[in-house]
């Protein structure tokens, strides 16, 4: 008798199985859940939560969508930028150095609790070193912040945020400076005991590429509520008098518009204004300042970070030290000398005026 071979049918549970652009089944929706909460905690700054979903993820990647995992990828590293090692040490009030990451290259600072943010310097042989401080007690604290962004309802954590960021970055523009260069920055005693006088050009230009330097960094790095108070705090001088050491935030603010009217369609949680005015940067710029406090989408997080990125990148320091001059992502120039930008302000607001024109229609 021939023996009969039996094929047994193998079932393949396709439930469990995650097309890459296709819907989660019964199997992968709890790691779908996390996903979202995930998200949801991150654009909030509920970082307690944030911590929650990430372990909760661990070993679930597989189960998740392609856009999905997109999301949580993008998630992970905007926190490895934002909150990395050295941000528990310093909660903790340790003392000590660290190591921060900043447009992709790292440098070490000493830290040191403080009742609030700033650094110090000393010159030591060839080198300028700095250490910071500011209040540990502040970060991530719930309680109401001061100022004007506690004004808008910011809280204290995302204040010294924001805080911090700066701080880091002012030090470390400063750290590069050769010592040689300090008696045209600085009012220094010379070895007759003379008191030097700065030079009041070369002063004001650090000072505004120290201001940009940190502003941009901290748009960037912090979380996404702290961005939001990042942009109220770069839109804010339009309502202020159009002074030196504004200039800085101003040019920030010029790129932000920029880049919202550039594509309106990346922007689907920010309405255009209810009537054109007089479509300058100024007036749209104001009108943001007033508006921006609603949640944004990942995606809108997402591109900021972005466009904050391209726009440091074609901006190294020594043009922006060197020239006071800023390129826009439109294309437009912004020079941080007033009079001399006058000419390039003119043109800023005609495409201004130009982009909110054709977006009525469409919006």
């Amino acid at each position: 008798m021939t023996p009969r071979r039996m094929v047994l049918p193998i079932v393949v549970a396709a439930w469990s199985i995650v097309p890459a652009g296709g819907a989660e089944g019964p199997a992968s929706r709890p790691a779908a859940a996390e996903a979202d909460r995930l998200v949801k905690a991150y654009l909030a700054g509920r970082w307690a939560e944030v911590a929650e979903a990430r372990r909760s993820l661990a070993g679930r990647m597989q189960l998740l969508t392609a856009r999905r995992r997109d999301d949580v990828a993008y998630v992970r590293k905007a926190l490895a930028e934002h909150r990395p090692a050295w941000w528990a040490s310093c909660k903790a009030k340790k003392k000590g150095m660290i190591r921060v990451g900043y447009w992709g290259r790292t440098f070490s600072v000493t830290y040191a609790p403080g009742d609030k943010a700033g650094f110090r310097w000393r010159q030591e042989g060839a080198s300028v070193v700095c250490s910071v401080h500011w209040d540990p007690n502040g970060m991530d604290s719930p309680a109401r912040g001061g100022g004007s962004l506690g004004g808008r309802g910011f809280s204290k954590g995302v204040v010294c945020e924001l805080g911090i960021w700066r701080v880091l970055v002012s030090a470390y523009t400063l750290s590069r400076v050769a010592p040689w260069e300090l008696e045209a920055l600085f009012d220094v005693k010379g070895p007759d005991g003379r008191l030097r006088k700065a030079d009041p050009a070369k002063k004001l230009r650090f000072q505004q590429h120290q201001s940009f330097a940190s502003e941009l960094a901290a748009l960037y790095h912090v979380g996404p509520v702290a961005r939001q108070a990042s942009l109220v705090w770069c839109l804010a001088p339009y309502k202020l008098n159009n002074t030196a050491p504004l200039r800085p935030r101003r040019a920030i603010a010029a790129m932000v518009v920029a880049t919202f009217l550039q594509d309106l369609s990346k922007w689907p949680s920010l309405k255009l204004p209810d009537r054109i005015s007089d479509g300058t940067e100024k007036s749209t710029a104001m009108f943001y300042h007033f508006r921006l406090r609603d949640p944004w989408t990942l995606a809108e997080d997402r591109a900021l970070r972005e466009a904050v990125w391209a726009f440091h990148r074609e901006n190294p320091d020594k043009q922006v030290l060197g020239q006071g001059k800023l390129l826009l992502p439109n294309g437009q120039t912004f020079l941080l000398d007033i009079e001399k930008d006058k000419p390039h302000e003119a043109r800023r607001n005609a495409w201004v005026r130009q982009q909110l024109e054709k977006a009525r229609p469409a919006r």
